[in-house]
């Protein structure tokens, strides 16, 4: 059978579940949460710091977190129901801390819809081919935002070009922020590799199944800095290099080093279709806990505007509207793709912003202020 991806939407079928079926899976995603943090206690005194060398070898790291190899075994998630034997699993171990705040880093990952799915996805993954939402068994509310419970299908490009085939699997994903038994907020966010009717395997000569196994803990540190506790087993299938298998369960574990920059972006998306006259009209339903919206290119050219006076009446393009200063040799001015502010160089940086068909485009400068 010959598939194209990204796949046409209605590919796969309906999930047919029945509430004793959600409350199984409900109840195994609390089970690997309450399992995630028992691993977790150990390194939450020494702030994610300090790690066994006997029992585990550093394999990579970025910024202030670090990957590690288990010394004498392959597997660092307790197996579970769905679980391989484990002569071919990958397993890894990040700790260490980041930027940000719980929320930064759940709404980093969360979504709800496929749309919402491939533009999140593309952003935390360069190897990402295309990705679905393929059944809810839980959605969050206004009270609690982040909550999800969900069946969702990845498909990622393989290291080695087209000497080995791409990865796809098929998960229960598991997110949000909770209390644990001893009053303290954490973020977490479970992954476990789901096997049903609904996401068969794909013929050997598109794509093979891997296995995955995610666990991860978040707790705040400090103001704007979050802690992390990651486990993960990954089970590649096929014949794949081990130095391709463990490069590419490192590169699963340092994503998380993107996750509040995609926060960030999709802020900014949801910001600009509500602020911004390029996008003003480009406007389309975004859900109320992923704002992971469409965009478009966001050059003067591209919105046939040429000056910020043409595209707001009435704008002063003299001064810079953060430092005040006016135009010179060293600092020009230029203008917000959100607001439409007049922004000097040095008052200016480029961010992010997440489009519609899953790719990511350069903003071109942003006022700090917002």
């Amino acid at each position: 059978m010959n598939v194209e991806f990204p796949l046409r939407d209605g590919f796969f079928r309906p999930l047919d579940c029945s509430s004793e079926d959600a409350a199984r899976w409900k109840a195994l995603a609390q089970r690997l949460v309450e399992q995630s943090l028992a691993a977790e206690r150990p390194f939450v005194a020494t702030s994610y710091q300090h790690v066994d060398s006997r029992r585990w070898k550093l394999l990579k790291e970025k910024e202030q977190l670090r990957v590690y190899l288990p010394r004498g075994r392959r597997r660092v998630v307790p197996p579970s129901i769905d679980s391989d034997d484990g002569k071919n699993t990958h397993g890894v171990m990040a700790v260490g801390s980041i930027e940000g705040t719980l929320e930064d880093v759940v709404y980093g990952v969360h979504h709800t819809r496929t749309e919402d799915m491939r533009a999140t996805t593309a952003f935390l993954s360069s190897d990402a081919l295309d990705c679905a939402v393929l059944h809810e068994f839980e959605r969050g509310t206004a009270a609690d935002p982040f909550r999800s419970l969900a069946v969702k299908w990845r498909i990622l490009k393989t290291p080695g070009g087209s000497l080995m085939k791409n990865r796809d699997g098929c998960v229960l994903e598991y997110m949000g922020i909770d209390v644990d038994s001893e009053g303290q907020r954490f973020a977490f966010h479970v992954v476990e590799t789901f096997k049903h009717p609904i996401c068969p395997p794909f013929h050997p000569r598109c794509s093979i199944r891997a296995d995955a196994h995610t666990r991860v803990i978040y707790r705040e540190l400090s103001p704007g800095r979050v802690g992390v506790f990651f486990m993960g087993d990954y089970s590649f299938g096929g014949l794949i290099p081990g130095i391709f298998a463990r490069r590419t369960a490192a590169e699963i574990a340092l994503s998380i080093c993107k996750t509040v920059l995609c926060a960030e972006a999709k802020k900014l998306t949801t910001l600009a279709l509500q602020r911004s006259p390029i996008f003003k009209n480009q406007l389309w339903t975004t859900t109320s806990a992923s704002a992971s919206a469409s965009s478009r290119s966001v050059s003067s050219e591209a919105s046939g505007m040429r000056t910020v006076s043409q595209l707001l009446p009435g704008t002063s393009t003299d001064k810079c509207s953060i430092c005040l200063g006016e135009p010179s040799y060293l600092h020009t001015m230029s203008w917000c793709k959100i607001c439409g502010k007049t922004v000097c160089s040095k008052c200016r940086s480029r961010k992010y912003l997440l489009t519609d068909d899953g790719k990511l485009r350069i903003a071109w400068y942003y006022d700090r202020s917002l």
